[in-house]
């Protein structure tokens, strides 16, 4: 694979403003929902706590796919 770095007729482009428009939106919608996520954390460790609860005190219950993954497998 050959990735060309410069060629004989290197004359000034224009500022790829496109590019620059997509890298802030990225950057606005990654400040947006970062916040978001940090917010809603202590929630999560509230209901990975109920599910451990739940499989202790109920341990012939199955639980869904994903609430496995937070139950420790004994």
């Amino acid at each position: 694979m050959l990735i060309p770095l410069r060629h004989e007729n290197m004359e000034g482009r224009r500022w790829p403003i496109i590019t620059f428009g997509i890298i802030a939106l990225n950057i606005i919608a990654f400040l947006g929902t970062h916040w978001t996520i940090e917010k809603q954390e202590p929630q999560f460790g509230e209901v990975k706590l109920h599910l451990i609860l739940l499989a202790a005190l109920h341990p012939d219950a199955t639980l869904p796919g994903k609430a496995q993954e937070f139950v420790p497998t004994m």
